[in-house]
């Protein structure tokens, strides 16, 4: 199995951009503060990972000024990422549990 392993810059890069694309509910300022934090970090993000470079791309999208058009590409990414995480947590736990796959 590849590494799949996320750095300090992946995961807070990803978790800048759940909170980036989180509805407001009147509270853009936490979307504001998350923007900020995913352009500190941007340069720093793994763009060897494959999963990542759709989200990477919204993101340089948004941080070119198209915030609005790369929102919904930034939504769809992060739904991608995070079922990619899910199934592999969900393999090591059925592995360590010893739990059947079906």
């Amino acid at each position: 199995m590849a590494d799949v392993r996320l750095t300090l810059a992946d995961q807070a890069f990803i978790n800048a951009m759940i909170v980036v694309c989180a509805p407001s509910l009147g509270e853009r300022a936490r979307q504001d503060m998350a923007f900020e934090a995913m352009l500190e970090v941007l340069p720093a993000v793994n763009r060897g990972n494959h999963q990542l470079k759709p989200l990477i791309h919204a993101a340089e999208e948004m941080a070119a000024g198209r915030r609005n058009s790369a929102h919904l590409r930034a939504h769809l990414s992060l739904a991608d990422v995070a079922m990619w995480r899910l199934g592999l947590a969900l393999e090591a736990f059925r592995d360590k549990q010893g739990s059947p796959t079906t």
